[in-house]
């Protein structure tokens, strides 16, 4: 285990990379079907960022996800034409998203423990550069916080509304709670790049119910900690610091 107290134990980012969020599970809302190490999923063969256990699921969930695959394909293809696509925007960030996604979740869901204060906010996590000796993308998160997605200006703000609103009505659609929703916007700032990230956490419950108020600035006082750990775990491991943590997060994909 990791000796910083102030770090995520190896075990904890194990269980995060095989069981946090929705990582490991088919992106057809519905089927929640889990990739083990015997039997892998498939990615998309447009963009290659979703994966789904069968040609079946993939065909019900493109009505969904052709919006944000056909998003992806663009963003890839102005990247591959970029003569500067190893020194910043969308390929970094996307790198960013696909190394750290499962903590990038948890602290998501940190933020906004409480399901009921989902609806119209967003978790906004700030990148920024990492020195040019370090390995790609080169980046870290410099702060994180809460936003109402009213108060966002520009592209930003409307992204994340048609993010947010597009994935609590397919949620709703399927019988599920869309509260079950968590969106994160990845941005970095120097180059104006930014990702929405949805997360979708089936079986969440409020860790306050039944809870005295005296009590609840403690809960959230935990919960800021906690963030604030996994921040730093996330900025260890893109140093290249922490070989633990680096070996507990190339665990195999999914419980066997």
């Amino acid at each position: 285990m990791s000796a910083n107290t102030k770090l995520l134990s190896a075990d904890n980012v194990k269980k995060l990379y095989t069981e946090g969020g929705d990582k490991y599970e088919c992106k057809h809302f519905g089927c929640r079907n889990k990739e083990t190490a015997n039997a892998k999923h498939k990615k998309c063969g447009k963009c290659g960022n979703v994966k789904y256990c069968s040609r079946e699921c993939q065909i019900a969930d493109w009505p969904r996800h052709k919006r944000t695959c056909r998003e992806w394909r663009k963003r890839i293809l102005e990247d591959k034409n970029s003569t500067t696509n190893e020194n910043d925007g969308f390929k970094r960030i996307f790198n960013f998203s696909t190394k750290y996604s499962p903590l990038c979740c948890s602290i998501a869901q940190h933020l906004f423990p409480i399901k009921t204060s989902r609806k119209g906010t967003i978790a906004m996590i700030y990148l920024q550069d990492l020195p040019e000796d370090c390995k790609f993308p080169r980046m870290e998160i410099e702060s994180v916080g809460r936003a109402d997605i009213k108060d966002i200006p520009g592209d930003f703000g409307t992204q994340c509304l048609q993010s947010v609103n597009r994935e609590r009505k397919l949620v709703q659609d399927r019988g599920n709670d869309p509260n079950d929703v968590i969106c994160a916007l990845l941005s970095h700032p120097k180059t104006t790049s930014f990702i929405v990230l949805p997360f979708v956490l089936h079986g969440d419950t409020d860790p306050f119910k039944g809870t005295p108020t005296a009590a609840k600035t403690v809960i959230n006082q935990f919960f800021d900690c906690e963030v604030d750990r996994i921040v730093r775990t996330i900025n260890s491991l893109a140093r290249g610091e922490s070989k633990d943590l680096k070996s507990a997060k190339k665990c195999p994909a999914g419980p066997k």
